[in-house]
């Protein structure tokens, strides 16, 4: 142990939950990520930035604050899904 608390998603967990959810592993699943953090911000412009767009995000009229940014949805197998889930999580 290094001594941090970040918990790492492994993949064999998260069949194991696939298959007594669904019965088998290689079921489809649909993923939707949610960003919940503080955006990025463009250390050019100042803006605030959509996560995995790495694009402004537009701003509310009434505050002037950017808006959340969007939810992602992705649907497959597990291990098709494995490699982005581990990307998306990593940016929040």
């Amino acid at each position: 142990m290094d001594g941090t608390n970040i918990i790492q998603p492994e993949i064999a967990e998260a069949k194991r939950f696939w298959r007594v959810l669904t019965g088998s592993e290689d079921a489809p699943i649909r993923l939707r990520y949610v960003f919940e953090g503080r955006p990025p911000i463009d250390p050019v412009t100042g803006a605030a930035l959509d996560p995995i767009e790495r694009t402004p995000l537009a701003l509310n009229p009434a505050t002037g604050e950017p808006f959340k940014p969007r939810s992602y949805e992705d649907a497959g197998t597990l291990d098709d899904l494995w490699p982005k889930l581990r990307e998306r999580q990593a940016v929040g």
